[in-house]
């Protein structure tokens, strides 16, 4: 009762603050006793499975103990970088073999446009451009430019037409000019023939600009085999005894559909006939036999020797170019064969 009365005498300020202080008291006394009660639970607990515990952290790779002392350790397999005892180290793979480097094929360099060939000696064609798109190619490449649109190429036009002629002749076409470094186009041949295709490939303006084809296709011209089939044979080609000219007779006989075949032959020569091992026919004496026998190693040589170099051909009185054998042609006309310098014909 007197509790009671000396709470309710108290104002009410006092009476929040003391309350207070008990609520502040309470939440301590609270705190201790967890405190107590958590640190006798942790010294009943039981003791840590590192084997487990290893298990679940290196799962699915297995545990060991290799040194039996308890510390479990990851059974890693054996692996660059986790190399131990009971691994063997694997031999290095070899390193492979380079790859052969192949051999560049050599490509055989062009020929120049023969100089000194006289003005009679050109025949002129049509235009043709079976060689207009490596001409194009050429010019591409030298100065950058894209083929069809306007171009300068900063040189003087023979300057220009002089790296346009060297470039394709590194590709191993023929190429050059009529005259060199005088002409206003460049030659190119055509593949096996004596033909020469004409192309302008350059204005001649204070700032020159590169002509494509198909506007700088110019017409084509022949000039004789002479000046494209120079002589391949030496004085020391053919042997003894040599073939003279003096007794040189070309006999061309037909071989198949309009197919002409030469031979070259030697008349009047008992003793060179005898001397190559050709002096009878049946037992006949012979004065008139090939520059050797078929099949003999000289043979072609000899032949060239005597005609000095491949013969020339002409159909109708114009001249034509040989098949591949350059023994033989092609004409349904009047066929003739000559020698290189038209000394001797059939």
């Amino acid at each position: 009762m007197l509790r009671s009365q000396k709470w309710l005498g108290m104002s009410r300020r006092t009476r929040l603050a003391l309350r207070k202080k008990l609520s502040w008291l309470f939440l301590a006394l609270v705190s201790l006793l967890t405190g107590m009660l958590l640190l006798g639970g942790c010294a009943s607990l039981p003791p840590i499975d590192e084997r487990a515990l290893c298990e679940f952290r290196c799962s699915p790779i297995p545990c060991h103990d290799r040194e039996g002392d308890g510390a479990w350790e990851c059974d890693w397999p054996c692996q660059e970088g986790n190399w131990t005892e009971e691994c063997e180290e694997p031999e290095p793979e070899p390193e492979p073999e380079p790859e052969p480097t192949p051999t560049p094929v050599p490509v055989t360099e062009g020929k120049p446009f023969p100089q000194g060939v006289p003005e009679a000696e050109y025949t002129k064609l049509p235009a043709t451009s079976e060689r207009a798109d490596e001409v194009n190619e050429v010019m591409a490449e030298i100065t950058g430019c894209i083929v069809g649109p306007r171009c300068l190429h900063n040189k003087s036009p023979q300057e220009f037409m002089q790296l346009v002629v060297t470039a394709l002749r590194v590709r191993g076409i023929d190429a050059g000019q009529h005259i060199d470094g005088v002409t206003d186009e460049i030659a190119v041949r055509v593949e096996n023939a004596c033909r020469w295709e004409g192309f302008h490939i350059t204005t001649f303006a204070a700032k020159p600009t590169v002509v494509w084809s198909p506007q700088n296709v110019r017409p084509s011209y022949r000039i004789p085999l002479l000046y494209c089939k120079l002589p391949v044979v030496s004085d020391g080609s053919c042997p003894a005894p040599q073939p003279t000219r003096s007794a040189l007779r070309l006999d061309i006989k037909k071989h198949g559909r309009n197919i002409w075949d030469l031979t070259p032959k030697q008349i009047r020569s008992c003793q060179y006939c005898k001397d190559i091992g050709m002096g009878e026919y049946n037992g006949i004496p012979r004065c008139g036999c090939p520059v050797r026998p078929e099949g003999n190693e000289f043979r072609s040589a000899c032949e060239q020797f005597v005609i000095g170099g491949a013969p020339r051909w002409f159909c109708d009185n114009e001249e034509i170019e040989s098949e591949e054998n350059p023994y033989q042609a092609f004409c349904r006309g009047t066929v003739r064969a000559c020698t290189v310098d038209l000394e001797v014909c059939s």
